[in-house]
């Protein structure tokens, strides 16, 4: 039993796309981590060549400023000799920077209609320089950003403080432009990620889906090949009982038989039915269903194995209606009733009950067996998973088989230990 291409198991696709989605992350993580060195490091570079451009500009201007007879400059401010003019425009096209000279008592030297007019110079500025210090700050002037440095310059008058103003229009467009860059070239580069994940995960998963088909086709082949010899035993074993020869006499052993080719029928069908569900051919009916009456039918088809392990079956069902498969939710009954039979001790009960609570219906199966390891709760669906708790028998798949019910019908259900010992599961379905 095959299934086409668009029959590819839910399980491959959330693996395919978990890949993908992985493929992606990791590019997005290493692009934000790489952009943001890029970023940070070219800010630096900017900021540091606009800093030295700025202390240029200072000794550049302070000396032209200060010119006057009988002044003699000390510290760091050196006299060109020869060298292009010193421009003084602010925000146009011969410099981009104002050079601001303030005197020991207070008073600008130069561009003082710039000084009104700007509201400068910086006031904070050019206390850190009295205050000995090189002063370089990032502020607004006439609603443009702009960098000001403040450089204290040692006279024989007193100490002066040279304060240039610098237009950060150009080093923020080149940061934007470069935000630009790298936001586009990521998200072109995520893209081809993308796609090359998906292609590359799709390769990569052609062994996985190939050996997925071949275990549906054995479990498939397996389960149709049991079932001939598991009915001819179990019509071999009717036989002899209704034949009286002495092979009658061993009921015990024949008993036996028959109960073991029950349950090797039960497995067959349970790997029947999950091969389907893997390959993605099982399909459930959409109908309205009295889901009391379908348990009544499931009950009654376990009434021989309660009896056989010496337990009761309580029943407790209220009339209720449900859209969905009534095959189907039978067997998922079936399951819950079979494996609460199996894990309660002889003597104990399972009790089965429906009820309408509020909008939903709610089926719960209780049994008095020694309950769930509180650590396997979340892995007890799980297919081929078995309790610690669990007796001999059995693969692993009725639960696995029950969740694939219930959420084909868009249900829900838990498996919880019962506060006065046992194990209890609980199914919320949808009314129709």
């Amino acid at each position: 039993m095959t299934a086409g291409p668009a029959a590819e198991s839910r399980l491959l696709r959330d693996t395919r796309w978990r890949l993908v989605a992985w493929s992606g992350g990791l590019t997005v993580a290493a692009l934000l981590v790489l952009g943001a060195l890029i970023y940070v490091s070219v800010a630096q570079t900017l900021a540091t060549r606009a800093r030295a451009e700025l202390e240029q500009r200072a000794s550049e201007m302070a000396p032209l400023v200060l010119a006057r007879p009988g002044l003699e400059i000390s510290g760091p401010v050196s006299i060109p000799l020869e060298g292009p003019s010193v421009g003084v425009s602010f925000l146009g096209p011969a410099s981009g920077s104002l050079a601001i000279v303030v005197d020991p008592d207070g008073s600008v030297i130069g561009a003082r209609g710039l000084v009104t007019e700007l509201d400068l110079p910086h006031e904070a500025g050019i206390a850190a320089a009295r205050a000995g210090s090189t002063d370089v700050r990032e502020t607004e002037v006439a609603d443009r950003a702009v960098r000001i440095l403040s450089l204290p310059v040692e006279t024989s008058l007193g100490r002066f403080v040279v304060q240039i103003v610098q237009d950060l229009r150009a080093e923020q467009q080149a940061l934007t432009s470069l935000r630009s860059v790298l936001l586009m070239g990521g998200l072109a580069v995520v893209g081809v990620a993308v796609v090359l994940g998906w292609l590359y995960a799709g390769r990569a998963l052609v062994p996985i889906r190939e050996s997925m088909r071949r275990q549906r086709e054995f479990a498939a082949d397996a389960g149709h090949e049991l079932r001939t010899p598991l009915a001819v035993v179990k019509a071999s074993v009717e036989d002899l009982r209704r034949r009286p020869t002495p092979a009658t006499a061993a009921g015990g052993p024949l008993d036996e038989i028959e109960r073991q080719t029950d349950r090797l029928t039960d497995l067959v069908d349970e790997l029947l039915v999950f091969a389907r569900v893997q390959s993605g051919v099982l399909e459930l009916e959409r109908a309205p269903v009295r889901l009391d009456e379908v348990a009544v039918t499931a009950i009654e088809r376990h009434q021989r194995l309660a009896h056989e392990a010496g337990l009761s079956l309580v029943a407790d069902l209220v009339p209720a209606t449900v859209a969905g498969d009534p095959r189907r939710l039978e067997q998922l009954i079936g399951v819950l009733v079979d494996n609460a039979v199996r894990h309660a001790p002889r003597g104990g009960s399972v009790r089965i009950s429906l009820a309408q609570v509020g909008t939903v219906v709610r089926l719960t199966v209780d049994d008095d067996g020694p309950g769930i390891p509180t650590d396997e709760l979340d892995r007890i669906f799980d297919r081929y998973y078995r309790a610690r708790t669990s007796k001999p028998g059995g693969a692993g798949l009725g639960l696995a088989i029950a969740r694939w019910i219930v959420d084909g019908h868009r249900g829900r259900i838990r498996a919880e230990n019962r506060p006065g010992g046992g194990a209890r599961f609980t199914v919320t379905l949808d009314p129709a």
